[in-house]
């Protein structure tokens, strides 16, 4: 589960998470979840000789005592260079796509595009572009992780996996149609992905399409109808319509399955503050401060029901709260409201 604030109606999707973006205010959205060519040089770019280069040059060696037919040399320098090659071609392309892969499982990704770029692609396979546009990825260059999956694609046509990220990475660039083109496609070709009906329902919501995100949600829930993620989002999303009864319903499943999601405590509790049911507000926001303490938006919200509860000196206490866990809105309610006695707070 991730945590994000924002104002109602902006949804967002970050490093492969959907969320509300926007300031202090705000919803808290869970989270759903879950290769650039390189030419052959005889020298690479510190200078070292490549190894190529170098097999060349003791083979010629070799050549050159072999004419020398009387050498004492000859039978030591055919030794000394047979084993030299079987040394040098120890460090083959398929042991750097090896230590590029565990590069990438221990997360080093930086390290990972290095050894692949020691690599001639030429000769590589998908499994080569395919790591790359993950080491890409994960590093959030984006733009070049799109380039490596392209690679493969067009000659993997079949693989979901592949359409995912590069839809995920389309969408962290801005490009949210492609995105969704990538998501239509992976879902033709399987429908029974429920996180990429998540992710799709998050730019229908960016873009406004709140109507086509409940209808993703929906068949989200149709294959699991106790998936927390859709359950949430989708009483966020009718919270966005200002169908705040409608949230509810869907918030309570939610909590029927785990009370222990202090982000869903706290939209519901958002959504009984628009209904002006205070008490339900506040039992709500205690709720989710009890399971976590550090998120200023549990204490500012909390503060505006203790507001309109009458109770300003808690209300103020809590704002006090709210803006020690960095909440600049708090600070406007500070300035506002607990110095001027102003009697009206718009949420």
């Amino acid at each position: 589960m991730s945590k994000r604030t924002d104002f109602i109606s902006n949804f967002d999707f970050i490093n492969n998470a959907s969320a509300w973006i926007n300031f202090d205010e705000g919803r808290v959205v869970l989270d759903g979840t879950p290769e650039h060519f390189t030419e052959t040089h005889l020298r690479d770019q510190l200078g070292n000789t490549s190894k190529y280069k170098l097999m060349l040059d003791l083979i010629l060696i070799r050549t050159m005592l072999i004419r020398i037919k009387n050498s004492p040399l000859w039978r030591l320098a055919t030794i000394i260079t047979l084993s030299l090659i079987w040394l040098i071609s120890c460090r083959s392309p398929t042991v750097d796509l090896t230590n590029a892969k565990i590069a990438f499982a221990n997360g080093n990704y930086s390290l990972c595009l290095k050894l692949l770029d020691s690599i001639d692609p030429t000769n590589e396979g998908t499994e080569y572009f395919r790591l790359k546009g993950l080491c890409y990825y994960y590093s959030h260059i984006y733009d070049s992780a799109i380039v490596e999956f392209d690679k493969v694609i067009l000659k993997d046509s079949q693989d979901t996996t592949l359409y995912i990220y590069r839809g995920v990475s389309y969408d962290s660039i801005g490009f949210m149609q492609k995105a969704i083109q990538d998501f239509n496609t992976t879902l033709q070709i399987d429908s029974t992905l429920i996180d990429v009906y998540i992710k799709r329902a998050s730019i229908f919501s960016r873009l406004g399409k709140l109507n086509e995100s409940i209808v993703d949600f929906d068949k989200a829930l149709s294959i699991d109808s106790n998936f927390i993620v859709a359950l949430n989002n989708k009483g966020l999303t009718y919270e966005n319509l200002g169908r705040y009864n409608d949230a509810i319903i869907f918030y309570n499943k939610a909590l029927n399955i785990n009370k222990n999601e202090p982000d869903i405590f706290f939209n519901r509790g958002v959504s009984f503050l628009y209904l002006k049911e205070y008490e339900k507000a506040l039992v709500d926001f205690n709720s989710a401060i009890e399971l976590v303490q550090i998120n200023g938006l549990y204490y500012l919200n909390r503060g505006i029901a203790f507001y309109y509860l009458q109770l300003n000196d808690k209300a103020c206490n809590d704002w006090e709260e709210a803006k020690l866990r960095g909440s600049k809105k708090a600070l406007q309610y500070l300035e506002n409201y607990c110095k001027r006695g102003s009697q009206t707070i718009i949420v």
